[in-house]
């Protein structure tokens, strides 16, 4: 079961964010991007530090495929 799956940090897994990105927005997609992460050990960390990190992750994984 990959990180993704057991709701780890976006890009600690298997999953190709680059890949999976450029295919939903060569469909034209240009709504909004939702991150879910269910995770015990992410709900325990500080707020500010799970936020800052999704930051990094989001703009490193997907952004620049938009």
């Amino acid at each position: 079961m990959t990180r993704e799956r057991q709701g780890g940090m976006m890009g600690d897994g298997h999953v190709d964010f680059a890949a999976f990105t450029r295919a939903v927005a060569a469909t034209g997609y240009a709504g909004d991007v939702e991150v879910e992460i269910v995770n015990a050990d992410v709900w325990a960390a500080a707020g500010e530090d799970v936020v800052a990190m999704m930051a990094r992750h989001y703009a490193e994984l997907v952004e620049p495929y938009l």
